[in-house]
């Protein structure tokens, strides 16, 4: 009895060792169905298929897990949290839906419609009965985590949405979309205001390189949409503000809104035609983040008077924005207007911004040094915020002056920076007038945000051995590195003293031109050295950015 006792704490030890070193569902692929004793051990330790990530696994772990979860009652009773799709892997959502088409037909389609030959109207009619149904095939699922990487039919859509998104125990949804997916739209609003009752976090983005996701207030009255009261966290890439105005309106408890806008803002947008006489707006809306917002000239204001509708409530405040004004350079967005902006907002606890202003002049130290001041009043220095540091940089390529709250938090955001560091200041700095530690370590907070810095270059621009000096910090370890498709030069004797190995992926924009002599040869290599030999191992990724 004692020999079986330590022999069954050995095994319990090796299996607990296994579980350590590989992912969950590597442990259930493997161990599944050898025996019961490893079955239970699998609902002791992995809580038996319970939460399944399946979005980094192979083709045919994908194959075994799509088929078991659908078709065994006791992974598909007891799912609770499913993530799939990759952009590295095939098209698991065409797998997932095909495998819930077939439990659908063999269950009930085929018992109550032997004679039917028609495969394309047995789908449409099961589609139909499960959009009145909503009887969940998972029906415990609370989290379901979607990365699109094809393009779906709107039969695949709606299995998603009718069949495994639909359950009343479902609380988080996230889906991002591949291209080409805006048309999608409407069906994922209809979904949400019509069958995920309570639903409290939804994130549904498209690539920003596209126009976003649009709502009108007439399809809302088609569909007769009902106010959501479970929806506390939203995470979007829309269209338009008309559409953002749209959906205050029908999600009365919304706390939480992170949100991109891709068209440009002006001011002579005219809302009020859009929206209904009785929109209610008093939404106690406690943390509101900007992604990238396109604004021209005074369309400034309309974000200042919708971020003001808040003004009893909001306590997290981060924009990032780009501010284009034509005819009107006194309108340049600066600290001076944020202040204001901000000490309107009686509760605000914290607060991280990303300011481009983009220049038709070419700015000098005197510019430079007029923005900056504007972070040199006592709200920057002494204010609610305490010591809230700032750092201004001139791009030279694109024209722009830049604004950043340090620690930069902006992480989705790829960060554009000039290689010329005398165009850098700090708030702080001005101040003391002097430079209170190395550039290295200024920049650390600036880098530790990013996790994409892209670097632009003029033609036969120097890339000097300062600026890869500051790139050297902590702060930049398992980041993205990407330069323009014009290439620069690297200053004599460089690639002898520094190395840029600390980044995990380099992508050039567009390709090498090989009959032009870019002076990088030998040394750009160099300072990649043991980037290219983790290349080769497979443990990075090097890529070429068209």
């Amino acid at each position: 009895m004692v020999n079986n006792m330590k022999l069954e704490d050995m095994s319990n030890e090796l299996f607990l060792c296994i579980w350590d070193q590989l992912l969950m569902v590597d442990v259930i692929y493997s161990f599944s169905n050898l025996n019961r004793r490893i079955d239970d051990m699998l609902l002791e330790f992995c809580g038996l298929y319970k939460e399944l990530d399946l979005r980094y696994c192979s083709l045919s772990i994908f194959r075994y897990f799509s088929h078991q979860i659908v078709m065994k009652d006791e992974w598909r009773l007891n799912l609770t949290v499913l993530k799939i799709g990759t952009r590295y892997r095939c098209s698991q959502i065409t797998l997932l839906a095909d495998e819930v088409i077939k439990f659908f037909v063999k269950n009930s389609f085929i018992k109550q419609n032997k004679e039917s030959n028609n495969s394309s109207r047995t789908l449409f009619h099961m589609i139909t009965s499960l959009k009145k149904s909503r009887k969940p095939i998972f029906p415990q699922l609370n989290t379901l985590i979607v990365s699109q990487n094809t393009t779906m039919n709107e039969n695949c859509r709606d299995i998603f949405l009718y069949a495994i998104a639909c359950g009343s125990n479902l609380r988080t949804l996230k889906w991002i979309t591949c291209s080409f997916q805006t048309h999608h739209s409407k069906s994922f609003f209809d979904w949400l205001f019509q069958c995920s009752i309570n639903l409290n976090k939804f994130q549904f983005e498209n690539p920003t390189s596209e126009n976003g996701f649009e709502l009108s207030y007439d399809h809302t009255l088609i569909k007769n949409y009902q106010s959501h009261q479970s929806l506390i966290c939203l995470k979007i890439n829309i269209l338009n503000l008309s559409t953002l105005f749209v959906l205050f309106h029908y999600l009365p408890k919304l706390q939480s809104l992170d949100v991109y806008i891709s068209d440009y803002i002006e001011a002579k947008d005219d809302l009020d035609e859009h929206l209904p006489k009785t929109i209610n707006h008093s939404i106690e809306l406690h943390t509101l983040k900007f992604r990238t917002l396109k604004i021209k000239g005074r369309g400034c204001y309309k974000i200042e008077n919708l971020i003001l509708r808040f003004v009893q409530s909001l306590e997290n405040l981060s924009i990032s924005m780009y501010h284009r004004c034509d005819d009107e350079p006194h309108l340049n967005y600066n600290g001076y207007y944020l202040s204001i902006l901000c000490e309107k907002l009686k509760n605000l606890r914290s607060l991280n911004f990303a300011i481009q202003i983009q220049l038709f002049e070419k700015a000098d130290r005197n510019i430079i040094n007029d923005f900056t001041k504007t972070f040199s009043t006592p709200f920057w220095l002494n204010g609610p915020f305490g010591y809230k540091r700032v750092c201004v940089d001139f791009e030279q390529t694109y024209g722009l002056i830049q604004m950043f709250s340090l620690p930069y938090t902006f992480n989705d955001i790829t960060l554009i920076h000039s290689i010329d560091l005398i165009n850098i200041q700090f708030n702080t700095d001005l101040e003391e007038n002097k430079r209170s530690q190395s550039l290295t370590q200024e920049l650390k907070t600036l880098w530790s945000g990013m996790d994409r810095l892209f670097l632009p270059f003029d033609k036969n621009q120097i890339l000097s051995s300062l600026f890869i000096q500051a790139l050297q910090c902590s702060s930049t370890q398992n980041k993205i590195l990407v330069f323009s498709q014009k290439r620069g030069i690297i200053s004599e004797n460089i690639a002898n003293q520094i190395q840029l190995t600390h980044f995990n992926v380099l992508e050039l924009g567009g390709s090498f031109d090989t009959n032009i002599n870019y002076n990088l040869e030998g040394k750009f290599i160099f300072l990649f050295d043991d980037l290219r030999e983790k290349i080769v191992n497979n443990e990075i990724t090097f890529e070429s950015t068209i």
